[in-house]
């Protein structure tokens, strides 16, 4: 009930982000998508809303809304996508060393996904 909650929340939230053209919009996509992740939806409108939040953060070039766009990609939609991770990369490299606690967060998320596969071929 209590992500159910959240996600009538969230949606309403989303809406008048979008209605606005909020600079929140990528960040309401993404914690939505992580709420629908949870109970169930389809893994398409998990997409959408990464999709979403993506476009939204590079229309507003920020930097961490596309990095967490993007970390959701690879965590929830689509962990082997290499054109996403390589976009990963090059944005990571381009943050400051005072953004070091997500980048250390971020760059394990990529070491994590990059031992998965070939763990799985062994």
């Amino acid at each position: 009930e209590e992500f159910e909650r959240a996600e009538d929340y969230l949606d309403q939230c989303l809406l008048v982000a979008q209605e606005r053209s909020s600079l929140y919009m990528p960040e309401l996509s993404i914690q939505l998508a992580r709420v629908r992740h949870r109970l169930g939806h389809p893994v398409e409108e998990v997409r959408r809303l990464a999709e979403q939040a993506l476009k939204q953060a590079r229309e507003h070039d920020n930097l961490h809304h596309q990095l967490n766009a993007q970390e959701l990609w690879l965590t929830l939609v689509d962990p082997q996508d290499a054109t996403v991770r390589d976009e990963f990369r090059k944005l990571l490299a381009s943050l400051s060393v005072s953004d070091a606690p997500v980048l250390m967060r971020w760059r394990t998320l990529l070491d994590h996904r990059l031992e998965a596969p070939a763990r799985a071929e062994s």
